[in-house]
């Protein structure tokens, strides 16, 4: 899980400098590294994803929701990853407040914290 810390690490020193562009980037791949490798851990096998492009997170949801995770939830997770997305992208025109960013940074570790769960629960179920 080092790579995936590293990168929240990376988040809260840009938030820090100020740098929100990069606060955004690097909370969005922390998120989708922690519910890829998730997936990856559940499944026994790699997640789907093409090289050179963007990363679907259909299946991401779809593994969610296969393991009864309300579809609130997994739509909530969904969302998360689409607002640091967006915010993500300094080539657009919106400036974010550094309010925004913190929001996403709390919204990114609920998140994040839901799916660690999600994956202990469903190893200590394994382990019995």
């Amino acid at each position: 899980w080092i790579d995936e810390w590293e990168e929240f690490e990376r988040s809260l020193d840009a938030f820090k400098e100020e740098r929100l562009y990069d606060c955004c980037y690097n909370l969005r791949q922390g998120l989708l590294k922690v519910w890829i490798k998730v997936y990856e851990k559940l499944e026994k096998k790699p997640m789907p994803i093409s090289p050179g492009k963007s990363v679907d997170i259909s299946p991401l949801k779809e593994f969610l929701k296969a393991r009864n995770v309300p579809d609130e939830t997994v739509n909530l997770i969904g969302r998360i990853y689409s607002y640091v997305a967006e915010r993500s992208h300094s080539e657009r025109d919106s400036i974010h407040s550094p309010d925004e960013v913190r929001f996403g940074i709390q919204l990114t570790f609920s998140a994040v914290e839901y799916l660690l769960r999600f994956y202990d629960s469903r190893e200590e179920n394994r382990l019995k």
